[in-house]
Formats: C-alpha cells, sequence, structure tokens
C-alpha cells in the first residue's frame, strides 16, 4: 500500500516543480517535497499505519509547524546544542521560522487511517484508496508566505547525493567484473539496479 500512497502523493503535485521523495531539505527527511510555480514549498508525510503517524508527533519538527502556524517569527532551533555546554540556559539557538518550514505540509495515508479531526491545524490530509487514486480531505493551510530561495540547497544535495551514487556505482560495476561465482551475479545486478534507481530520482 504504501507504493500507493507515494503514487498518489506523487500524482496530486504533480505539476510543481522540483518533485523530490525522501530528501533533506530542511533539518529533516521529508518522503515527498515540490516547489509550486508560484514558488511555495510543500511537503507530504506518507504514512500507512496509525501507530507511525502517531509517532510522528514525537518529532521536533511538528514544534516548528506550529510555530510557522502561530506566526511565531523566531522559534528556539535545535535544542540538542544545549547538551554540551555546563550552563545550557546561555546558549539557545533561535531562527526564522519561515526559514526552516515549508509552506504547507501535508500527511497522505490510506482511506479513513485516519480521521480528519486528529489532523493538527497545520497540516492538510490526502486519502489515497485501493486503486491508486487520491482525495482531498482537508486542504493545507499557508503555515507562511516566505519563498525561500531552494536553487542552492537544492543543487548541493544534488550534487553530493549523485557523487555518492556514482562512486558505489563505480565499485559494484568494479565488483560485476571481478565475478566469477554465477550465484551472485543476481544480487550484484540488484544492488546496481537501486543505485541506478537513485541516481534517476
Amino acid at each position: 500500500m504504501i507504493e500507493k500512497v507515494y503514487y498518489a502523493a506523487r500524482s496530486f503535485i504533480g505539476n510543481h516543480d522540483y518533485k523530490l521523495n525522501n530528501v533533506f531539505i530542511f533539518d529533516w527527511e521529508s518522503d515527498l517535497f515540490c516547489i509550486t510555480k508560484s514558488g511555495y514549498s510543500i511537503e507530504i508525510e506518507v504514512k500507512v499505519s496509525r501507530s507511525d503517524f502517531l509517532a510522528d508527533f514525537k518529532k521536533p519538527k511538528h514544534d516548528l509547524l506550529i510555530a510557522a502556524f502561530e506566526k511565531k517569527k523566531y522559534v528556539m532551533h535545535d535544542k540538542k546544542v544545549m547538551e554540551h555546554y555546563s550552563q545550557p540556559g546561555c546558549y539557545f539557538k533561535y531562527s526564522v521560522t519561515a526559514e526552516i518550514t515549508p509552506n504547507r505540509f501535508y500527511f497522505a495515508v490510506p482511506e479513513n487511517l485516519i480521521l480528519e479531526h486528529e489532523v493538527p491545524s497545520y497540516a492538510g490530509l490526502i486519502y489515497v484508496n485501493e486503486r491508486g487514486g487520491y482525495t482531498i480531505i482537508k486542504n493545507a493551510p499557508l503555515l507562511h508566505k516566505n519563498k525561500i530561495d531552494f536553487q542552492k540547497r537544492l543543487l548541493s544535495k544534488f550534487y553530493h547525493r549523485r557523487n555518492s551514487a556514482l562512486s558505489e556505482a563505480s565499485i559494484a560495476l568494479s565488483n560485476i567484473k571481478n565475478v566469477h561465482d554465477d550465484s551472485n551475479i543476481k544480487g550484484i545486478a540488484t544492488y546496481s539496479l537501486g543505485l541506478i534507481k537513485r541516481i534517476l530520482q
């Protein structure tokens, strides 16, 4: 079912730019991310179980999303930095909320997995049915109007991800050339195919 939810969520953002999955655009991994034609960013969190949905709220990113929804200009960010000092109260790091959060945030889930009233006020909800179609149950509010310039951020991430994948692909190809046992070919070919998919994502 998770493949259907991903497919449907990607269909929802189909007309937008920079459609990426499982990428660190902010300080957390976004299941799906895109930028609209008008320059706003959208993040979609994919969930296929209630326990996973409920557990997600333990992540610090939801505090940031709440702050954005409540129009707080600044937010204390990266609390872990305080653990490294003997007087943590003196070492707070603040960030501009609109620079570290998406403009809109959605949950995409199998139909009726969660109810609309269970979705926080800062998030939208997308239902995906067994056929892979989707329905917008709740539109995500605009958390802020800041249009972040993602060009440098995306280029840097793409550059490092591509170089890493190409390096691993080179190792895989070298292993294939040195293989003498046919029983290993299937495993290596599967591994290589996964690397190719990463490069093409």
